[in-house]
């Protein structure tokens, strides 16, 4: 690759252009720190354009010669032959020969070499050499990563939200996922929780034809958020639980008579009575635990007991 060492006033360089960034990181504070006590060490890339210079690789290290009021810089300026592939190749071996990119950065240096011209038949041989994933089957799935909104790449990368989430997301309306985003914000909850969440409010929104916003803009939720008395997991809890009883009213007030009945059974700890998956279907069962003969014939007294008791008529009918 040919270059030329020279310097350049950071007033030439257009830090907006970010076609080639691939970190995702803005701290700069701790570089700043660096070049101010013993200058710049590693020398950024540029490539000229008609109205200055584009930044190849060295993002942050710009940005952090304008925050502590450098006026030029040191840079390494490309030669004007070299094609978008080097350039690119370049731009990606800059950050992951340096640390392990996360699936954004990985996202964004994948989209850049397929916008430089790399085709299927090429790509693993160049994405091994660059510390890529190589299998098609994980470049399908991280692709599209870095072509979502910034609110759900904002959501994605601060860990609120998975990276299933991310791209569910992606697939709604902009007004719905930045919805969805300060929601999954607000409220930490674990992913299989916001999945289940998720597929509760687009079954209640198809329903009842309507919007998720709007499920999500009810009265018992709203209600449920506005609860100051609440911490953050209760609330969590009481929102899928007011979502399950929207979408399943009858199964929910079976399971709560249920729950009521139970309670009302007394049942000592090593029994369990266990309704139906899903509360659909009759068919009941008992769970029993225990150590001995004699702890088993106890046992047995109380489920004759059990037979007795009002509460488990009221729920076999």
């Amino acid at each position: 690759m040919t270059f030329n060492a020279t310097s350049v006033n950071l007033s030439e360089i257009d830090t907006a252009d970010v076609f080639y960034r691939i970190s995702t990181g803005n701290d700069i504070d701790t570089l700043a720190r660096s070049i101010k006590a013993i200058g710049l060490i590693n020398m950024p890339f540029l490539e000229r354009t008609e109205s200055g210079y584009r930044i190849i690789c060295g993002f942050k290290r710009v940005m952090a010669s304008k925050m502590i009021g450098c006026k030029k810089i040191a840079v390494n300026v490309i030669g004007s032959n070299e094609n978008i592939i080097e350039r690119t190749k370049l731009a990606i071996s800059d950050n992951s020969f340096q640390r392990a990119l996360n699936l954004l950065e990985q996202s964004r240096a994948i989209n850049l070499l397929s916008n430089a011209g790399v085709d299927d038949e090429n790509y693993p041989v160049l994405a091994e050499l660059l510390n890529l994933p190589v299998t098609f089957s994980d470049v399908k799935r991280i692709k599209p990563l870095c072509q979502l909104s910034k609110h759900i790449r904002q959501s994605f990368i601060s860990e609120h939200i998975s990276h299933y989430m991310a791209l569910e997301l992606g697939k709604l309306s902009p007004d719905t996922s930045r919805a969805l985003s300060s929601f999954f914000n607000t409220y930490k909850m674990s992913f299989s929780k916001q999945k289940e969440i998720l597929g509760l409010l687009n079954e209640i929104a198809r329903r009842d034809d309507t919007t998720i916003i709007q499920v999500l803009n009810c009265d018992e939720i709203t209600g449920i958020m506005d609860n100051s008395e609440l911490d953050g997991n209760l609330k969590v809890s009481r929102i899928r639980q007011c979502l399950k009883k929207l979408r399943f009213p009858s199964i929910t007030d079976a399971e709560n008579a249920f729950l009521f009945n139970v309670k009302e059974l007394q049942l000592p700890n090593s029994i369990k009575l266990i309704p139906p998956h899903g509360f659909e279907g009759a068919n009941y069962s008992l769970s029993l635990n225990f150590k001995s003969i004699k702890e088993l014939a106890g046992q047995s007294d109380e489920i004759i007991k059990l037979l007795n008791k009002p509460c488990l008529k009221n729920i076999l009918d």
